[in-house]
Protein backbone atom coordinates (compact mmCIF):
# COMPACT_ATOMS: atom_id res chain seq x y z
CA UNK A 1 0.00 0.00 0.00
CA UNK A 2 2.78 2.32 0.83
CA UNK A 3 3.78 1.95 -2.96
CA UNK A 4 0.38 3.29 -4.41
CA UNK A 5 0.44 5.77 -1.87
CA UNK A 6 3.97 6.80 -3.27
CA UNK A 7 2.81 7.01 -6.65
CA UNK A 8 -0.15 9.15 -5.63
CA UNK A 9 1.85 11.92 -3.70
CA UNK A 10 4.67 11.60 -6.82
CA UNK A 11 1.44 12.33 -9.91
CA UNK A 12 -0.22 14.92 -7.18
CA UNK A 13 3.11 16.88 -7.13
CA UNK A 14 4.33 16.25 -10.47
CA UNK A 15 0.85 15.80 -12.31
CA UNK A 16 1.13 19.14 -13.93
CA UNK A 17 4.43 18.40 -15.00
CA UNK A 18 3.24 14.38 -16.62
CA UNK A 19 0.21 16.09 -18.07
CA UNK A 20 2.32 18.81 -20.18
CA UNK A 21 4.78 16.50 -21.01
CA UNK A 22 2.16 14.08 -22.46
CA UNK A 23 0.39 17.20 -23.76
CA UNK A 24 3.87 18.42 -26.06
CA UNK A 25 4.62 14.31 -26.85
CA UNK A 26 1.38 14.42 -28.52
CA UNK A 27 1.54 17.14 -30.24
CA UNK A 28 4.72 15.94 -31.93
CA UNK A 29 2.88 12.78 -32.55
CA UNK A 30 0.20 14.14 -34.31
CA UNK A 31 2.65 16.48 -36.14
CA UNK A 32 5.17 13.65 -37.13
CA UNK A 33 2.05 11.69 -38.29
CA UNK A 34 0.56 15.04 -40.07
CA UNK A 35 4.13 15.44 -42.04
CA UNK A 36 4.71 11.54 -42.95
CA UNK A 37 0.78 11.64 -44.55
CA UNK A 38 1.46 14.92 -46.17
CA UNK A 39 4.87 13.01 -47.81
CA UNK A 40 2.31 10.30 -48.58
CA UNK A 41 0.07 12.52 -50.03
CA UNK A 42 2.47 14.31 -52.17
CA UNK A 43 4.09 10.53 -53.22
CA UNK A 44 0.59 9.36 -54.21
CA UNK A 45 -0.03 12.80 -56.02
CA UNK A 46 3.30 13.00 -58.03
CA UNK A 47 2.70 9.11 -59.39
CA UNK A 48 -0.72 10.03 -60.24
CA UNK A 49 0.74 12.85 -62.41
CA UNK A 50 3.03 10.67 -63.71
CA UNK A 51 0.67 7.94 -64.57
CA UNK A 52 -1.75 10.89 -66.85
CA UNK A 53 1.37 12.24 -68.53
CA UNK A 54 2.03 8.44 -69.74
CA UNK A 55 -1.71 8.17 -70.64
CA UNK A 56 -1.71 11.09 -72.42
CA UNK A 57 1.84 10.58 -74.33
CA UNK A 58 0.07 7.61 -75.30
CA UNK A 59 -2.89 9.35 -76.79
CA UNK A 60 -0.49 11.89 -78.14
CA UNK A 61 1.49 8.97 -79.88
CA UNK A 62 -2.04 6.93 -80.98
CA UNK A 63 -3.35 10.18 -82.78
CA UNK A 64 -0.11 10.67 -84.41
CA UNK A 65 -0.52 7.44 -86.13
CA UNK A 66 -4.00 7.89 -86.69
CA UNK A 67 -3.12 11.29 -88.86
CA UNK A 68 -0.10 9.71 -90.50
CA UNK A 69 -2.67 6.48 -91.30
CA UNK A 70 -5.38 8.83 -92.46
CA UNK A 71 -2.71 10.72 -94.90
CA UNK A 72 -1.84 7.45 -96.42
CA UNK A 73 -5.85 6.73 -96.86
CA UNK A 74 -5.81 9.79 -98.87
CA UNK A 75 -2.56 9.97 -100.73
CA UNK A 76 -3.80 5.94 -102.33
CA UNK A 77 -7.90 7.40 -102.32
CA UNK A 78 -6.41 10.22 -104.62
CA UNK A 79 -4.09 8.02 -106.56
CA UNK A 80 -7.18 5.66 -107.63
CA UNK A 81 -9.16 8.99 -108.38
CA UNK A 82 -6.34 9.89 -110.96
CA UNK A 83 -6.08 6.31 -112.29
CA UNK A 84 -9.72 5.93 -112.69
CA UNK A 85 -9.89 9.68 -114.59
CA UNK A 86 -6.95 8.35 -116.44
CA UNK A 87 -9.05 4.61 -117.37
CA UNK A 88 -12.26 6.66 -117.92
CA UNK A 89 -10.05 8.73 -120.65
CA UNK A 90 -8.48 5.63 -122.32
CA UNK A 91 -11.87 3.92 -122.38
CA UNK A 92 -13.39 7.09 -124.03
CA UNK A 93 -10.36 7.12 -126.68
CA UNK A 94 -11.29 3.28 -126.93
CA UNK A 95 -14.80 3.48 -127.64
CA UNK A 96 -14.28 6.15 -129.91
CA UNK A 97 -11.80 4.74 -131.91
CA UNK A 98 -14.44 1.38 -132.31
CA UNK A 99 -17.00 3.82 -133.07
CA UNK A 100 -14.68 5.41 -136.07
CA UNK A 101 -14.02 1.42 -137.35
CA UNK A 102 -17.42 0.52 -136.89
CA UNK A 103 -18.82 2.94 -138.87
CA UNK A 104 -16.36 2.53 -141.47
CA UNK A 105 -17.09 -0.74 -142.13
CA UNK A 106 -20.70 0.07 -142.44
CA UNK A 107 -19.68 2.60 -144.99
CA UNK A 108 -17.61 -0.09 -146.81
CA UNK A 109 -20.22 -2.36 -146.59
CA UNK A 110 -22.66 0.03 -147.99
CA UNK A 111 -20.77 0.48 -150.89
CA UNK A 112 -19.89 4.32 -149.98
CA UNK A 113 -15.91 5.41 -151.55
CA UNK A 114 -14.38 5.66 -148.36
CA UNK A 115 -11.08 7.98 -149.73
CA UNK A 116 -7.61 6.02 -149.22
CA UNK A 117 -6.54 8.69 -146.29
CA UNK A 118 -9.99 8.18 -143.87
CA UNK A 119 -9.51 4.45 -144.71
CA UNK A 120 -5.84 4.56 -143.82
CA UNK A 121 -6.95 6.30 -140.65
CA UNK A 122 -9.76 3.84 -139.84
CA UNK A 123 -6.75 0.96 -140.06
CA UNK A 124 -4.69 2.37 -137.96
CA UNK A 125 -7.31 2.82 -135.66
CA UNK A 126 -8.37 -0.58 -135.68
CA UNK A 127 -4.86 -1.50 -134.86
CA UNK A 128 -4.65 1.03 -132.12
CA UNK A 129 -7.96 -1.49 -130.85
Amino acid sequence: MAGVKGVAEFFASHGSAITAALGISSVIAVGSWSLSSMRKDIELNKKDIEMHAMRHQKDIEANQKDIEATALRLERDRARELLSLTYTEEMKSFRDALAAKSLMVLAIRAGAAVPATVLQQSLLCADSI
